[in-house]
């Protein structure tokens, strides 16, 4: 399908800011990741909001997905793997970039591709690109996720990051209790131990 000329030009103003912040670029130019030491991501990307009617809709949406994460859910479902880095689908944390009042960001024609184009810039200054690097110090991401508990992402990624440090019973206490019809859960616990054993060498 041919790209949208509007959402072409609007992806690529937010591509030069964030490969000027350090950012990677996805092929389709629509994606951008920062990978940390630890090997955890800050994700950006544009999303073309299909069956709108009228004009480009889109919307932006950025993401924290830490790299068990991104590991766990390619173990799950190969259909996972978007290659080196995930997408913004695969958070542990996750927001959109919104205009007051408006469900997306509306590109109606050139014009509206620079207005809407700076505010996005804006809001990606402040607030999200330092709160997306705040988060690759995983207590300051723990501690975010731990403010919705209905998620379960707390739980979920502190487990995983002990698995990764090759602790397993770590990881288990960490995740808890397992109702023995959850079977997510039980499938977690027993990637956990997979991913323990992998990385206790």
């Amino acid at each position: 399908m041919a790209r949208r000329p509007l959402l072409t030009a609007f992806a690529r103003l937010i591509g030069e800011m964030l490969t000027g912040e350090g950012f990677q670029t996805a092929p389709d130019g629509l994606r951008w990741w920062l990978r940390s030491d630890l090997g955890d991501f800050a994700v950006i990307d544009v999303q073309a909001a299909r069956g709108l009617a009228g004009p480009e809709n889109c919307f932006v949406n950025v993401a924290a997905v830490p790299g068990p994460r991104y590991d766990f859910l390619r173990w799950l479902n190969p259909a996972n793997d978007t290659g080196e880095a995930p997408g913004t689908v695969h958070w542990a944390w996750r927001d959109r970039v919104k205009q007051p009042g408006e469900p997306w960001l509306a590109l109606t024609d050139k014009t509206a591709v620079g207005t809407v184009g700076q505010f996005v810039l804006e809001r990606l200054a402040d607030p999200y690109l330092p709160l997306l690097r705040s988060f690759f110090d995983r207590d300051v991401l723990l501690t975010e996720l731990a403010k919705k508990p209905a998620t379960n992402q707390a739980r979920l990624c502190r487990s995983a990051f002990l698995a990764e440090a090759g602790d397993a019973a770590g990881a288990d206490a960490a995740l808890g209790p397992v109702e023995h019809d959850d079977e997510n859960l039980a499938r977690y616990r027993s990637w956990l131990h997979e991913y323990a054993a992998a990385h206790a060498a």
